[in-house]
């Protein structure tokens, strides 16, 4: 009498599914025999091979017009080569097989693996990447697969059935903005935008990652000196307080992965001529060439700054002459058109602090003479200092005006001669006269017949009035009582 038992386990082992052609694994009492059966064969089980101590495999018929396949699986220490029949349901293993098989390489995996339709229904959501976009399956493993991607592999478990698929997903570009950074010369730290844009990356193949390319553009640069610009720009520094620069194009240091960037400038020693300017107490102006020699000179970092040093300086011949009136004298240099102060008495010195426009000071000390009395020998003055500045500016200081006294008199004014016509001391000066007689008018005669008030005192004076071209007394009379007296 013939002996069942029920395997311990039983599983499928692919790579086809039953569709075409399944194959199995079953684990159980050693050499035992294997039989399968179930509603398809009308639970009649057939030979199908033999466990080689523990274990067996068997392969079984396709069934391509089924749609689902439950296997069941008995063990016996007898072989048939007829159908037999197991009469306890006991001795019965129960194994679902799937209908279709592809060996699948997904998720960016550089091994398969082997999936079914009964575990994964879904091929597609199976496949799915979080982040990427599933693009399809390909059945070409190299980089032309992206091109020949089909989603039908995934949609489908009949068209993928018993393919060997490589998943295809790609990642889309963006653009992003960043800042970088750089120095002209200065402490100035100035920026400049840099526009990155990534194209499409892929997954293809057994796990291939290819990343897509970066091209990056940036905003324009300004390269001109900002500390001195007539210095010549050399090339970009990557480090800061250097003159060494590897790099003339700023790109491609951005591009070398720089993120600030310190322009080198050049300025070559030798003689150069400037042009100063002066003023000689009038409003023309005038010039003198001024020759230096300098060093080699560079600006570079933050504004650090070596070289260009002085090695000589040659100076025009300046003439201090004044040439609105050569009487004056010169005194020195204003460094302002408004300022009679002297700043310098050496114009190289002046020109050496870096002024480029200078104005002579001249001085003159002035008098006016003076006679006391008509027809007197005796004679004074009194002094003013007066300067010529800036573009021609003249100073009118007006010496003061002697207080005199002579009894019996009073000062009219002042005359050119002893007997002439007067004017105000101010009005003699301004003429340009400077020598002067004193006027006075005798108040001692009784036909001085009104007071004027002169010198905070009052004195005699006489009232005159013309006729026929000639001064005649005028009698002065006020009315007293009812009558002129």
């Amino acid at each position: 009498m013939a002996n069942f038992a029920k395997p311990t386990s039983a599983s499928w082992v692919g790579p086809n599914g039953f569709n075409d052609g399944a194959r199995i694994q079953v684990r159980g009492t050693s050499n035992y025999y294997i039989y399968i059966g179930g509603s398809f064969t009308n639970y009649r089980y057939w030979y199908k091979g033999r466990l080689s101590g523990s274990s067996g495999y068997v392969t079984l018929d396709a069934y391509p017009e089924k749609s689902s396949l439950e296997l069941q699986i008995v063990l016996c220490d007898t072989y048939y080569d007829t159908s037999i029949t197991v009469g306890s349901a006991s001795y019965v293993y129960y194994l679902d097989l799937p209908k279709y098989a592809a060996t699948v390489y997904y998720k960016g995996f550089s091994s398969s693996e082997l999936l079914n339709s009964l575990d994964n229904p879904n091929l597609r959501s199976k496949c799915t990447l979080v982040g990427w976009n599933l693009i399809g399956a390909s059945i070409d493993s190299s980089r032309n697969g992206i091109y020949d991607a089909h989603m039908e592999f995934l949609n489908s478990w009949a068209t993928a059935n018993r393919q060997t698929l490589y998943c295809i997903y790609s990642q889309e570009g963006e653009t992003s903005t960043s800042t970088r950074y750089y120095y002209r010369g200065n402490s100035t730290r100035r920026s400049v935008t840099a526009y990155e844009e990534k194209e499409t990356s892929y997954i293809y193949g057994k796990g291939v990652y290819e990343e897509g390319d970066v091209s990056t553009t940036y905003g324009s640069v300004t390269t001109s000196c900002a500390a001195d610009s007539t210095y010549e720009f050399q090339g970009w520094a990557t480090e800061d307080g250097t003159t060494d620069f590897y790099y003339t194009d700023y790109k491609q240091a951005y591009g070398a992965g720089y993120t600030t960037l310190y322009g080198v400038y050049f300025k070559g020693g030798g003689t150069t001529t400037d042009t100063k300017y002066y003023y000689r107490g009038s409003s023309s102006r005038q010039s003198v060439s001024v020759s230096t020699k300098k060093t080699d000179a560079y600006y570079y970092g933050r504004g650090d700054h070596d070289g260009g040093n002085v090695m000589s300086t040659d100076y025009g011949t300046v003439n201090t002459s004044c040439l609105s009136d050569s009487s004056y004298s010169f005194q020195g240099w204003s460094i302002s058109s408004s300022s009679s102060s002297v700043s310098y008495t050496d114009y190289k010195q002046a020109y050496g602090a870096g002024y480029t426009t200078l104005y002579g000071v001249y001085k003159k000390q002035e008098q006016m003479v003076y006679y006391p009395q008509n027809g007197g020998t005796t004679v004074s003055s009194s002094s003013s200092t007066n300067y010529y500045y800036g573009t021609g500016t003249k100073t009118n200081n007006i010496p003061i005006e002697p207080s005199l006294s002579y009894a019996d008199h009073i000062l009219l004014g002042w005359s050119t001669t002893s007997s002439g016509s007067y004017k105000t001391w101010v009005e003699q000066w301004n003429n340009n006269v400077r020598t002067v007689y004193a006027i006075w008018q005798d108040t001692s005669s009784d036909d001085n017949n009104v007071y004027v008030g002169v010198n905070n005192k009052w004195v005699k004076g006489t009232v005159y009035y013309g006729v026929n071209g000639a001064w005649k007394q005028c009698i002065v009379k006020i009315g007293s009582n009812g009558e002129w007296k």
